[in-house]
């Protein structure tokens, strides 16, 4: 692929939201932000918004773009909402352009199954060498959106040559 750019994978929860930055499609660095330690709902948002904005003032490479795992059920109106306010915090503190991932859609192009539990989405990052030696669930998910987006922006790099390839053929 030509235009790599340098992009963070987040898998955002209201107990810990896992993190990875990427540079030029290699895994630059990952983490989690544990919220536990917040005072109910709005207290874990206020950690999220001062450790997240703690991150991203502290990056030590530009991020063009950011990708985040969407779709996740949450049992209550409560975690909805919380939910919703903490994808919010993220969005709301930063420029760059910001893409949902289905978590369907994510499973499926690291996996090859949309239904990957922890296990196998673990063992086919182990399989590419991307884990960290001791990585939480929520920083190998992060780690796991970011290994699909590659993949997926790949693809759609690969259907937009064939379609030029094929532009020619026709003399257009």
């Amino acid at each position: 692929g030509g235009g790599w750019m340098n992009f963070m994978s987040l898998d955002i929860s209201t107990k810990c939201t896992g993190w990875a930055l990427w540079k030029d499609n290699k895994l630059y660095s990952s983490g989690s932000i544990d919220l536990t330690p917040g005072d109910g709902a709005v207290g874990r948002l206020r950690l999220l918004f001062s450790l997240w904005t703690d991150i991203l003032v502290n990056l030590p490479i530009e991020v063009h773009e950011i990708v985040y795992e969407n779709g996740v059920f949450c049992r209550t109106s409560i975690q909805t909402a919380s939910m919703g306010a903490a994808i919010g915090v993220i969005i709301s503190t930063t420029d760059q352009p910001i893409f949902p991932l289905n978590v369907v859609t994510w499973r499926k192009n690291l996996t090859g199954k949309g239904n990957a539990d922890k296990a196998e989405i673990r063992r086919t990052l182990n399989g590419q060498g991307l884990l960290p030696p001791v990585c939480n669930d929520d920083e190998m998910e992060a780690i796991g959106i970011g290994a699909a987006w590659i993949a997926i922006k790949e693809q759609m790099e690969k259907t937009k040559e064939e379609k030029k390839k094929g532009r020619k053929k026709n003399g257009k």
